[in-house]
């Protein structure tokens, strides 16, 4: 037979404790047994008492679960309405009223005291019903629940499909004449009505950011905020097309573009009047129908079912504290033959303490200190050489923790430095990048270039053909400006469709040599789902030290010379220090 030290240090912590286990398991079994047969002839008519009551309890559990989920179930729908949510409120309700019904008929509720209150629950399961139906009714009839969208699906929608149409054949006729045969106020009409169409998209783009804000009631105090930017971008519009219409009544201009130029004012003119009163339905607490019932109708039937339930819970405790008190004397001479167990469980507690202090805890405070010491990046200890077979696994899992966390923190870092979308730098690696190189710059006293791009049309296409076309467009991009540029330079997304490249040992000859070249690149056709794209650039250069010393003035300077390559449509310019 081994002797004791053998078996406190056995290779398996797990043997060492079967052993203790199978012996504690059969003192208590063999007490279990003896105890068993004196409380069996006591506590039959007690535990008769404790199922009536369980039963009772449960299919109050029950009758809780379904009002709850029928409750969820309405917010659901409230929140988008389906077939399913619809059907889930509506059977959860039904199975309610089966379970009031079954706990109606346990020996339990006749007995109790609270029988009339359970008998009030299914009218109020019926009242829940009928207001259910009738909120569902208004939430999937988008007058009842919406009066601001008949307005907003109907003269508003036409009046802005009008505008952008009419809109839309002034620029079409200005374009198809050769710029060099337009008189000076028609390139100003021509002008005047671009700029009106931009101001009229981005009014719609505010009322419609307005719309969604007010639909999924997602920020309420920026409702008036949303508002008054919608009314200063009409005044402006409405400040270029009074110039517009000035110069319809000074010159004789073509009766298309005259034509359109009044249409755009006089339906700008209805839109607006339809966004007042749409403005009015919001203020006066009506944008929604289905609110007054949820809060007048639903939440207090609700409400007044979960406090029936609550008088049933207390009731069912009430009857557990009455058991308890009934069972408090019995108890009482049970507890008194548990303290001789309790001595010998505690003697086992103690022999299995021991051995756990030298196979388990001493080496898991080793092991302990070693992920302290890994964790602040010093120095790890040895780790511990024991026997038992758990220790040794935990170490060998440490190792290999160990070189899992190095290997996806280099993972992380790469992500936090690069754009999940390219796989390019990310603004923060660009900003490191250029500050090593302006301060390599000023020691070897050479100089660099800083390309800041922004492609044009980019939000036409993403708009229209969305936001995967999109991603994929920039995708593309990326690739063509990396195969453009040496390993040396550096092309980063700084956000959107705007990207930075940073050229070391370029002055602006080599740097504009370099931005022409990325111009082809990218004025190329792009093949994305089946389609045939085309996209623009614009690119401001800046060059170290003459336009700037620091990695933010180069960042700003070249920023403002792509601003002006792209207001003078000259694809490329070097930022002018004058």
């Amino acid at each position: 037979m081994k002797s004791f030290r053998d078996f406190i240090t056995a290779k398996s912590v797990r043997k060492q404790y079967l052993f203790l286990a199978i012996l504690l398991a059969v003192v208590i079994l063999t007490y279990t047994w003896l105890t068993g047969i004196w409380v069996g002839q006591t506590g039959q008519e007690r535990i008769n008492a404790i199922e009536n009551r369980y039963g009772a309890a449960d299919l109050n559990h029950q009758l809780r679960r379904a009002i709850v989920d029928a409750d969820n179930a309405l917010d659901i729908f409230l929140l988008s309405p389906t077939t399913a949510s619809r059907n889930t409120f509506l059977d959860q309700i039904e199975q309610a009223d089966k379970t009031v019904a079954a706990l109606l008929a346990t020996q339990w509720a006749t007995e109790s005291n609270i029988l009339p209150s359970l008998h009030s629950l299914r009218p109020i399961l019926n009242n829940i019903q009928v207001a259910g139906k009738q909120i569902m009714e208004v939430r999937q009839t988008a007058d009842l629940m919406y009066p601001a969208m008949r307005l907003a699906n109907g003269e508003m929608l036409i009046a802005n499909r009008d505008i952008m149409t009419e809109s839309e054949s002034v620029v079409r006729l200005f374009t198809s004449k050769k710029p060099n045969s337009l008189k000076v106020h028609e390139q100003e009409i021509f002008q005047l009505t671009r700029d009106a169409r931009e101001l009229w998209l981005r009014v719609i783009s505010s009322y419609r950011l307005f719309l969604v804000n007010r639909t999924g009631t997602l920020f309420e105090s920026a409702f008036q905020t949303q508002i008054d930017d919608i009314e200063l971008l009409y005044d402006e519009y409405q400040k270029t097309m009074s110039r517009l219409v000035k110069y319809n009544a000074k010159y004789e201009l073509e009766l298309e573009i005259a034509f359109a130029i009044e249409q755009m004012q006089r339906l700008s003119l209805v839109w607006h009047r339809g966004f007042r009163e749409v403005v009015e339905i919001n203020k006066a607490g009506q944008w929604r129908g289905d609110i007054p019932l949820v809060v007048d109708v639903v939440n207090p039937l609700f409400n007044e079912f979960y406090e029936k339930l609550n008088l049933i819970d207390d009731a069912l405790r009430q009857a557990a504290n009455m058991a308890l008190v009934e069972q408090t004397q019995t108890s009482r001479t049970f507890i008194k033959s548990l303290w001789g167990m309790a001595l010998f469980v505690m003697l086992i507690s103690i022999l299995g303490l021991f051995v756990l202090e030298i196979n388990f805890i001493r080496p898991i405070a080793k092991v302990a200190r070693s992920l302290k010491a890994e964790a602040k990046g010093q120095e790890v200890s040895e780790l511990p050489d024991v026997k038992a077979i758990e220790i040794r696994d935990l170490t060998d899992a440490f190792v290999e923790l160990r070189q899992q966390v190095h290997t996806r923190q280099l993972a992380l870092e790469h992500i936090a430095m690069h754009d999940s979308l390219t796989s390019l730098p990310n603004r923060a690696l660009m900003m490191d990048r250029l500050n090593q190189s302006i301060s390599s710059a000023q020691r070897r006293k050479r100089t660099l270039a800083l390309l800041m791009l922004d492609l044009d049309r980019f939000k036409e296409i993403n708009d229209t053909l969305g936001h995967q076309t999109g991603d994929a467009l920039l995708q593309q991009v990326a690739a063509r400006l990396r195969n453009v540029l040496r390993d040396s330079d550096t092309v980063a997304r700084l956000g959107g469709d705007e990207f930075a490249i940073l050229l070391p040992n370029v002055n602006d000859t080599n740097a504009l040599r370099i931005a022409t070249a990325i111009n082809e690149q990218l004025e190329k056709v792009y093949e994305v789902y089946e389609h045939s794209l085309y996209v623009g650039v614009s690119i401001g250069v800046a060059v170290f030290p003459v336009h700037g010393e620091t990695a933010d003035t180069l960042l700003q300077h070249a920023d403002v010379a792509m601003y002006v390559a792209k207001r003078s449509n000259s694809n490329i310019n070097l930022y002018d220090v004058k």
